[in-house]
């Protein structure tokens, strides 16, 4: 909206040097593929890292050794050692590694880390108060979170992990929110053409054009369970009823995040451990979503 980036400038007219050199085939390679994960390049968290992870044992070492804070070079080595195997272009396929260079890029364009982009674009116009990227006043309101990725002495029981850095995982996950927060970013960003006629008169302040809004909502990537997505988003579709979601699961926390456009209600659930408890959470969900009028 801005003019400042053009969402088919490729990764070579955008990205420094140094980090062009590590992705020579993806030199052409345009902005809203890597929206759209559907770039083609390999997952730094879901290959190299846990590659990584494996060959240190999986043990309550390699827990301490891979929860210390990755930077951005630290971050593109990882994806360096991935495995760079065939991938479909234009396909979808989720992949950290898109929000690393995005982020990237965009700290090129403004000029200042991400955390002060994130601020001053996203949480101050949102009034997001408890809302930081790369900074936290008070670790001592978090919730411990639980892991069974790494214990040598209980492998089929939880782990606790203690101060989980936020800087860990950068672009791919180092916001650290509340869930009345999360859902009020969700209503910021996803509901721009509900808002415009929005009896209380709130609008949103993260989309100004129609256009940007249809881009970031409409689904054009069809996935197998004949959804879609579209710029990182999930987009389905309940009895004609638009919905958005996305998820995320850094170690020792897992966070589901739905958005209805037509009721402009938002459900976001935080859960402090990282086990693979999708069914049950999934029809606690469920439940709620009946209870502001959004049938499943």
């Amino acid at each position: 909206e801005e003019g400042k980036l053009n969402l088919w400038d490729t990764l070579e007219q955008r990205l420094p040097a140094k980090d062009m050199g590590r992705f020579e085939a993806q030199r052409a390679e345009p902005l809203i593929s890597l929206l759209r994960h559907a770039s083609g390049l390999p997952d730094w968290l879901n290959t190299a890292f846990l590659t990584h992870a494996t060959q240190l044992g999986w043990t309550d070492e390699a827990a301490r050794q891979l929860t210390k804070p990755l930077d951005h070079d630290a971050i593109l080595d990882f994806t360096r050692q991935a495995d760079h195997g065939p991938r479909t272009r234009g396909s979808f396929n989720y992949c950290n590694t898109n929000y690393e260079l995005l982020a990237r890029v965009i700290e090129e364009v403004e000029g200042q880390p991400l955390g002060q982009v994130l601020q001053k674009r996203l949480f101050t116009p949102l009034g997001l108060t408890h809302t930081h990227f790369e900074t936290w006043p008070d670790t001592t309101t978090w919730a411990n979170g639980y892991s069974t990725y790494f214990s040598s002495t209980l492998p089929q029981h939880p782990n606790m992990h203690w101060n989980i850095p936020v800087l860990w995982g950068r672009a791919s996950g180092g916001v650290v929110s509340t869930p009345q927060e999360i859902a009020a970013l969700y209503r910021g960003l996803y509901g721009q053409a509900k808002n415009k006629a929005s009896k209380t008169g709130r609008r949103s302040l993260l989309l100004h054009a129609p256009e940007s809004h249809e881009r970031l909502v409409n689904s054009v990537i069809p996935t197998e369970s004949n959804n879609g997505t579209q710029s990182s988003l999930g987009v389905f579709r309940r009895k004609g009823k638009p919905g958005f979601f996305h998820n995320g699961s850094p170690m020792g926390y897992k966070t589901l995040a739905y958005y209805n456009e037509e009721t402009d209600m938002a459900v976001v659930a935080f859960v402090n451990s990282d086990q693979n408890r999708h069914e049950l959470l999934g029809s606690q969900l469920a439940g709620l979503f009946r209870e502001v009028g959004f049938s499943v």
